[in-house]
């Protein structure tokens, strides 16, 4: 197989092409248990993605492994056996410990405790929601998954669709109070500094902030520093938020991962306008498309407890 790697690197293999046989690559590096298929997979603000599913037998669940960025390396001239290395090692600390046992996934009973939920662009991911429960909230959509704790990677998740919804005989409203609620529960929202991000501070509590020390704009995301912007829904993170500037907030979408909040006050001369152009530029900028949540401004209003498009 090695050598027939090496023969096949010099080829130009077009996307087709590659995607079969590093399936097949794959798959055999993995093992006589392993059996493996391409399929698409709709990612937020993207269109459907091929990748690869690698099963073991005696095992219920695998991660995905998007293949645009291996073919993208491909290009480059990296290696296939660094690429079929690279995907199983991928593999193997994205696996989830613990069996999902089918059987009690088809029953909600069990599955409640995992369900929580993300915000994505409404407009951008008109299609997929198209196929799953959701909710709006202003230019954005509330989306459902179950997180399933227990790998070295952290969380893996699995996103709630529409069939999901028919085998549980759930209602949308039922799983937002229950995202909501196990959210809220598990306190997963964390306040964060710049600083604290950049001096690597374990995310350990609610509010990582140092005591003292005032910032002029905090970041609102999660313990895994993942789909954290998905917080906003939970009115005592924002209500933290906005108690730090004693004052209401400007939320800045600077991706699916977290928000950034100013206050109202410090933005009072220049306005809406350069926050929009601020969130703009780190959207074209800084951050992938699949990543990019809105580039819209929003304010939260303490008092009422209301979040609202800016003007």
């Amino acid at each position: 197989m090695e050598q027939k790697m090496k023969e096949l690197h010099k080829m130009n293999m077009n996307y087709d092409e590659f995607s079969r046989f590093f399936c097949d690559a794959v798959v055999e590096k993995a093992g006589p248990d392993a059996s493996g298929y391409v399929t698409a997979v709709q990612k937020p603000n993207m269109y459907a993605s091929k990748a690869l599913i690698i099963t073991m037998a005696g095992r219920s669940a695998a991660p995905v492994i998007y293949l645009d960025p291996y073919y993208d390396d491909y290009q480059k001239n990296v290696p296939i056996q660094v690429l079929t290395d690279h995907a199983i090692k991928f593999y193997t600390e994205n696996y989830i410990g613990k069996e999902i046992d089918t059987r009690s996934f088809r029953d909600f009973s069990k599955m409640k405790k995992c369900v929580s939920c993300r915000v994505i662009d409404a407009k951008r991911n008109a299609k997929l929601l198209a196929e799953i429960p959701h909710r709006l909230l202003l230019d954005m959509a509330v989306v459902y998954y179950l997180a399933f704790p227990g790998n070295s990677a952290g969380n893996t998740s699995i996103l709630v669709k529409n069939e999901h919804m028919k085998i549980w005989k759930v209602t949308e409203e039922q799983l937002y109070d229950i995202a909501i609620g196990n959210m809220v529960c598990r306190k997963s929202w964390r306040i964060l500094t710049i600083g604290d991000i950049l001096a690597g501070f374990p995310v350990t509590s609610t509010d990582q902030s140092r005591p003292g020390i005032k910032a002029s704009m905090y970041i609102l995301t999660n313990e895994n520093l993942c789909y954290g912007a998905g917080n906003i829904l939970i009115p005592e993170a924002m209500d933290a938020l906005a108690q730090k500037f004693n004052d209401d907030i400007y939320v800045l979408p600077s991706s699916l991962h977290e928000v950034i909040a100013v206050s109202v006050s410090a933005f009072k001369d220049r306005g809406v306008t350069s926050l929009r152009d601020m969130v703009s530029d780190i959207n074209d900028s800084y951050v992938s498309m699949e990543d990019v949540l809105t580039s819209s401004v929003y304010r939260y209003y303490r008092t009422t407890h209301e979040l609202v498009i800016a003007e």
